[in-house]
């Protein structure tokens, strides 16, 4: 374009009284005009996050903070503005948002996977635990009980991987958590381990 022609300075100094709206991408300008309004409304504005040309006329993503300056009277002098290179950033960010995804997309996967041979495993042991006219020891008992409370633990992993995966969006709601049922947790799962120990 020749706007964009005429921004290709060799130097700051080749910048001064140009307008700053012709190192904005088309695109962004309109939303931009409505910053300016809100800076001279409210004083300062920022940071927002605009598609923008360098003087070689290659477009990059850019931070900017503006503030309106105003005279001994208090009337708007001028507009003072901050411009940071983001593009960097704005990759990295995109990057882990895709990393993110794939995440919660494998979570969900892998979730769904042991869900279903998780249910078999507690129903069978649920059956046999309750089947009448079977006379059961002690330890086939304990034994029934120990493969239930795994189900239902790994159960709540399951639903922990998932929750992990999908961190840092404004789902659900936070509740708190009893530190006694943790530990109750822990020690049922090493019980084993505790008793041959003494």
């Amino acid at each position: 374009p020749k706007a964009l022609e005429q921004n290709r300075a060799a130097s700051p100094k080749d910048l001064l009284g140009k307008n700053a709206f012709e190192f904005i991408a088309p695109e962004d300008r309109e939303r931009a005009m409505d910053n300016l309004q809100r800076t001279l409304n409210e004083d300062y504005s920022g940071p927002v996050t605009y598609t923008m040309f360098r003087s070689d006329g290659t477009r990059f993503v850019a931070e900017l903070n503006a503030a309106l300056l105003k005279d001994a009277h208090g009337n708007p002098k001028a507009f003072v503005a901050f411009t940071r290179d983001i593009t960097e950033r704005k990759r990295m960010e995109d990057e882990l948002q895709a990393r993110n995804e794939e995440l919660e997309a494998f979570s969900r996967t892998i979730s769904h996977d042991l869900r279903t041979p998780l249910a078999v495993i507690e129903g069978y042991a649920k059956t046999v635990l309750e089947a009448k006219g079977i006379e059961r020891s002690e330890a086939e008992l304990e034994c029934l009980e120990s493969i239930i409370q795994g189900s239902r633990r790994i159960s709540r992993m399951i639903e922990s991987l998932l929750a992990y995966a999908s961190m840092g969006r404004p789902e659900g709601e936070s509740a708190l958590v009893q530190p006694g049922d943790t530990i109750q947790e822990v020690l049922l799962e090493h019980d084993n381990n505790i008793r041959e120990k003494g």
